[in-house]
C-alpha cells in the first residue's frame, strides 16, 4: 500500500452533500451582517456532528484488540490497543463553504490503517507488516455518513434556516 494510503490517489470519490445556495449566503452575509458568519459555521459543524458521533460509536471502543503482533526476539504474541485515540481523533472541521469530518491527528498516525485497511508498514526505524482487510468505503466515517444522509441534509436546511431566523431585515 503505497504511503498516501487509499485516499491519495486512489480514485475513491468522497460522499458529498451539496447544498446550493451556501456560497452565495456566505457573501451575503459578509456584506450585509458579517457578525452572522461565525454563527453560521457553528450551526454547520453541530450538523455534521451527527456523523462524527455515529463514527465514533461504530470505531473500536478503548482497550479493545485490533490486531496482534508477534514480538521480533521470542516470538509470543502480544497484544496490541491504539483505538481510544482514534476514536478520539474523529472530528468535525470547517474550511470555507465546506464541513469535513476527519479521522486522524499527529498522534494518530495509523488511522487511516484502522478505517481502510492495508498494511502499515514503517514505524520509525522498524518495519511493521501488519495487514489488515482493506475496505475502499472504509470502516467508519463513509459507512456513518451513508447511514445518515439524510439526517445530515434536514439538519443543514436547520442551520440555514436558523441563520437566516437571525438576520434583521427591517
Amino acid at each position: 500500500m503505497p504511503a498516501g494510503g487509499l485516499l491519495g490517489g486512489s480514485g475513491l470519490d468522497p460522499v458529498k452533500l451539496y447544498v446550493s445556495g451556501i456560497a452565495e449566503l456566505r457573501r451575503a452575509l459578509k456584506k450585509v451582517e458579517p457578525d452572522l458568519l461565525p454563527e453560521l459555521r457553528t450551526e454547520l459543524k453541530a450538523a455534521a456532528e451527527v456523523i462524527a458521533a455515529d463514527a465514533r460509536r461504530r470505531a473500536p471502543q478503548p482497550g479493545r484488540v485490533t490486531y496482534l503482533s508477534t514480538h521480533k526476539g521470542t516470538g509470543r504474541v502480544r497484544y496490541r490497543t491504539h483505538t481510544g485515540t482514534a476514536r478520539d481523533s474523529i472530528r468535525v472541521v470547517a474550511g470555507g463553504n465546506s464541513i469535513y469530518v476527519v479521522g486522524g491527528k499527529a498522534k494518530v498516525r495509523y488511522y487511516g490503517w484502522l478505517d481502510f485497511g492495508g498494511y502499515n508498514r514503517k514505524v520509525g526505524r522498524r518495519t511493521n507488516t501488519q495487514y489488515r482487510t482493506i475496505i475502499r468505503r472504509g470502516r467508519y466515517i463513509y459507512p456513518a455518513l451513508d447511514a445518515n444522509i439524510q439526517l445530515l441534509a434536514d439538519r443543514v436546511g436547520a442551520a440555514v434556516d436558523k441563520t437566516l431566523a437571525k438576520l434583521d431585515l427591517d
